[in-house]
């Protein structure tokens, strides 16, 4: 269940309030709204985990069809269940209801008569697409509403072969991405017990996360999350999508992303012809195009926690014709390096990152500003 709640709140549109407490045992409850117990952990609409399986299997059981389970069991012949578990894409849930006994013993009916069952991620799909995942949540007034969680659908292929487009979005999840694998599995439990993993991107502004998720044709929406302040630290607002796949999650881990990978980031293995894209993704996402007023020059720097990752970087502009590059360590931190084109070099750096680049794979306001590199280096040098 909190693999599921995260997702909700993943991808649906949800407004954080920052000064919204926890009660203490839960967001709402400070115990079990039906045993009034906080031994066990919460798990939904004020429920602990012991009274919401209780109600789960309630609301499984038809009381007006059959009436033990004795005559349940001369319905799940191995017919009946290859009809509707395999052939009509029923949940185990929808059997029992039907044949009025619970899941377990549908589980049991399948293992018994050797009919192979469905995968949590095939599980979890056939419920997004029938619409089945509802999810009762609270306004700051009490009033209660409920959120649907819906299939996104996405091309799983995206990141299968190389393309301008797929290796601009790899640069943007290299830089502003996030790579969660799901639960570490436990040796004692199967395969189907871990969460599927999961991509999320987040930027300030929502252009660059639109442009990506078109580009993936996928239809995952983005959250919004308001400027939130923690004493005296301060968390600015983020627009910000996620998409659990593990197809996608397994092709970027083979690409060389891996998770928490800010201080050892290394610079992918890809064809020559796709490394403009890649790095103008990086750029979008941790680079900086900027003027110095006191000086009016004209500024581009990129910023990495990884010293190999900018040296390949620099290296792949060397190898394209732009002037050599020293990497600078910042002052105030040991974790962050930089390197830097400044006057001329701008406008270099701008044909590199946008000759014959559609506008659907850059981010608008980065690109404004190299362009004007062009226009302040076109003047004439004042007297």
């Amino acid at each position: 269940m909190e693999s599921i709640r995260q997702s909700i709140e993943n991808n649906s549109i949800i407004n954080i309030n920052p000064e919204k407490k926890r009660c203490g045992w839960a967001r709402n409850h400070n115990q079990c709204i039906k045993c009034g117990s906080s031994d066990k952990p919460h798990v939904s609409r004020g429920l602990c985990k012991s009274c919401y399986d209780k109600d789960i299997e309630g609301r499984h059981k038809d009381n007006g069809r059959i009436q033990s389970y004795g005559e349940s069991s001369k319905l799940l012949t191995v017919e009946y269940l290859t009809e509707n578990y395999i052939n009509k894409n029923k949940s185990l849930a929808d059997i029992a209801k039907e044949t009025n006994c619970s899941r377990q013993y549908i589980h049991k009916k399948l293992k018994e008569h050797y009919i192979p069952l469905r995968s949590k991620c095939a599980a979890r799909d056939l419920a997004l697409t029938k619409d089945k995942l509802k999810f009762e949540r609270l306004n700051d007034d009490g009033t209660s509403y409920f959120v649907s969680l819906k299939k996104v659908n996405v091309n799983e292929a995206f990141f299968s072969s190389w393309s301008p487009a797929m290796a601009y979005v790899l640069g943007v999840i290299c830089t502003d991405g996030n790579l969660d694998p799901g639960r570490i599995r436990e040796p004692w439990r199967s395969k189907s017990s871990s969460t599927i993993p999961k991509i999320s991107i987040s930027q300030k502004e929502p252009e660059l996360l639109e442009k990506i998720l078109h580009l993936m044709n996928c239809d995952a929406k983005l959250s919004f999350r308001k400027e939130m302040i923690y004493g005296k630290i301060k968390s600015g607002a983020l627009y910000q999508f996620s998409i659990s796949n593990e197809k996608l999650y397994d092709d970027v881990v083979r690409l060389g992303l891996t998770p928490n990978k800010s201080l050892t980031m290394q610079f992918p293995n890809m064809p020559n012809e796709f490394v403009r894209h890649f790095i103008r993704g990086c750029w979008d996402g941790d680079g900086s195009v900027f003027v110095d007023k006191p000086s009016q020059k004209m500024y581009a720097s990129f910023v990495s926690g990884s010293h190999d990752f900018l040296e390949a970087m620099v290296g792949n502009l060397v190898k394209a014709g732009l002037p050599n590059r020293t990497i600078h360590r910042h002052n105030h931190t040991k974790t962050s390096c930089y390197f830097r084109f400044t006057g001329f070099q701008v406008p270099m750096l701008y044909h590199y990152f946008y000759d014959d680049v559609p506008e659907t794979e850059y981010l608008e306001r980065k690109y404004n500003l190299f362009r004007l590199s062009l226009e302040m280096n076109l003047k004439p040098a004042s007297k």
